[in-house]
């Protein structure tokens, strides 16, 4: 990966690209661009919205994929869940990043996993073509590119009258494979020739006003910001999960639950109140199984081992198991024995 061309590239709002052997300079969209392509967009929606034979609407999709059994709520259900598994791996990479042996299981796993929703949303999106919005999205596309590729010599490549389009698919192609997706931005926002740029001027690389910033330009800005609050977060991650981005994923959102926990358990305390705070086992009285949940989830570690201990007594025993019997209660009560015979000797 050439990070120089691409920093490069980013800056300046225009490369290069060769088809046939030709060379052609393609600058990124302006606002005027965009907005003149957007109105392409709309206009087409609007004239097909109410007959449109050649294409089906997003969303009459999900009837056409249910009824295809090619995806179904199942399945959708399953995708929730499998992203959600991919987040917890996250968590654990972060947490087990010092160990080396987990280390790699776990980015094994998680290559696995990524593999698996890729196909997962492959299939979901397997009709996406054949929709009124794919359409229009694809004129809005076509005329950006119509506006933004040149000759070497500064003359457009296309014209109103002249748009030929196997040369307009060729270019649909080249820009297509000279796009920088968000890893990638990432790898150019870590980089010493990026940074030595950043470090330098900050948000004023670009000239005002960040309107006129490209796609690119704005997601990098976007990008260095949140390194720099990363390095600025008074429990900054080691430089090795900083570098790696699915370790640092799993950083912020263990920060992010953990903060999400601590707000959910502060709101369920004031409402509980009074003395009841600082009780060692409080009940809470809940009206469904997702707030049953988040209440349960509010337990810390030494929580979850009394809840996993009362259980596993509760269940071993046929007549019901007294309070002042169940394990954890006993140690605690022993414990209070203790230290009253202590001040008393």
């Amino acid at each position: 990966m050439d990070i120089e061309s691409l920093v490069y590239k980013i800056i300046t709002g225009y490369y290069y690209i060769t088809i046939d052997d030709t060379a052609y300079k393609v600058l990124h969209p302006t606002l005027k661009i965009k907005q003149h392509a957007h109105l392409l967009y709309s206009d087409a929606m609007q004239k097909n919205k109410f007959d449109s034979p050649n294409w089906i609407k997003d969303r009459d999709k999900d009837n056409i994929l249910l009824s295809n059994q090619i995806w179904s709520q199942t399945q959708e259900t399953e995708l929730e869940a499998f992203l959600k598994k991919l987040e917890d791996m996250k968590i654990e990479l972060y947490l087990k990043f010092g160990d080396p042996i987990m280390k790699q299981k776990i980015k094994q796993s998680l290559g696995s996993g990524k593999k698996e929703v890729h196909k997962m949303h492959a299939k979901k999106m397997s009709m996406d073509h054949m929709t009124l919005e794919s359409y229009a999205h694809n004129l809005k596309n076509e005329q950006i590119i119509i506006s933004t590729v040149f000759h070497m010599d500064g003359t457009p490549v296309f014209t109103e009258k002249d748009v030929g389009a196997d040369l307009l698919e060729s270019f649909i192609g080249a820009i297509a494979e000279n796009s920088i997706d968000m890893d990638i931005l990432r790898v150019v926002a870590r980089s010493d020739i990026w940074r030595s740029y950043w470090d330098a001027a900050k948000s004023n690389i670009f000239p005002p006003p960040a309107y006129d910033w490209t796609d690119e330009q704005r997601l990098l800005i976007n990008i260095s910001k949140m390194y720099d609050s990363v390095r600025e977060h008074p429990e900054c991650p080691e430089e090795g999960v900083i570098d790696d981005d699915d370790a640092l994923d799993g950083w912020i959102l263990f920060n992010k639950r953990r903060a999400d926990k601590d707000r959910k358990k502060n709101k369920v305390m004031d409402a509980i109140g009074g003395k009841y705070k600082n009780a060692n086992e409080i009940f809470v009285v809940t009206h469904s199984a997702e707030e049953s949940q988040e209440i349960f989830a509010m337990n810390d570690a030494s929580g979850m081992a009394q809840i996993r201990s009362m259980s596993k007594a509760a269940n071993s025993s046929t007549e019901g198991v007294n309070w002042a019997e169940l394990p954890h209660v006993k140690a605690e009560l022993n414990g209070q024995i203790q230290q009253n015979n202590k001040r008393r000797k």
